[in-house]
């Protein structure tokens, strides 16, 4: 099959190891596309997974999917807080080709792009800007990066969205520390829009999350564009890599005993 060459492909919240995850599809779309890089925002392992076992067998292609990508010519971020004694369990670890980070900031283009997890986006809503403008560090961001805040309802992240007006205060925020580009997955528009703000203009990305929409963002040509499965034509490919060496009478011999225990 041959795969889209593109810059860099985004998800949000993908939420592996539930059923909001859709991995069949998420194997599709991984299937598709041949990154330089990968950036994992947010979710991406349910807090619920700590083994292997507890992945069924499509969720357990994906990850051995991303985890190929990580050891082969694709750089895989891993965006937000996360728990590193869990995920190394899965084999998702340093070694293993993943980069971690509270959030992410790449020049693209000579366009500063800072990417923020939706949990992370909450908590800064609680800060009064002005005061992080000023410098001036909440003790709730503090703890935050600091790693003592160990759980949020993710429910709540993934319903919630911002006010025009809560945009405009990240964009002021954005401005603020030099970036040209903010992502995230919880802006209260679809796509790209830009805001300007009486501090100068910062173009916003709504992501939206893989496991509400079935979307992503895919960065090629020095520019970004949101991706929608519903509205991809993809080409037929194996999502299961065995039935790549089967031959066709091995296939119809398969068929066969299926039909004969019932299952067809």
């Amino acid at each position: 099959m041959k795969k889209r060459k593109i810059d860099i492909a985004l998800l949000a919240e993908v939420k592996l190891g539930t059923d909001r995850c859709r991995a069949n599809e998420l194997l599709s779309y991984l299937s598709s596309i041949s990154p330089k890089a990968l950036i994992l925002n947010g979710l991406f392992v349910s807090d619920s997974i700590s083994d292997i076992s507890q992945l069924n067998k499509v969720h357990r292609k994906v990850l051995k999917r991303i985890q190929k990508m990580a050891q082969g010519d694709t750089v895989v971020h891993i965006v937000g807080k996360v728990n590193k004694s869990a995920l190394h369990k899965l084999g998702i670890t340093e070694a293993g080709g993943f980069r971690f980070s509270r959030e992410l900031t790449l020049n693209l283009h000579g366009q500063e792009t800072w990417i923020l997890p939706a949990e992370q986006v909450v908590v800064m809503r609680n800060i009064p800007m002005l005061r992080y403008l000023a410098g001036i560090r909440d003790s709730l961001l503090v703890t935050f990066f600091a790693g003592g805040i160990k759980s949020l309802n993710r429910k709540v992240l993934v319903a919630k969205s911002n006010t025009t007006r809560q945009d405009k205060k990240f964009t002021d925020l954005a401005v603020a520390r030099n970036h040209n580009v903010l992502i995230s997955s919880l802006w209260a528009h679809e796509g790209k829009q830009w805001n300007v703000t009486r501090s100068g203009n910062c173009l916003l990305i709504n992501s939206g999350a893989w496991s509400g929409k079935l979307t992503a963002l895919e960065y090629a040509f020095k520019r970004w564009k949101l991706y929608r499965y519903s509205e991809d034509k993809l080409p037929a490919f194996f999502a299961d890599e065995e039935l790549k060496h089967m031959t066709i009478r091995s296939l119809l011999s398969n068929l066969g005993r299926s039909s004969k225990a019932g299952l067809l």
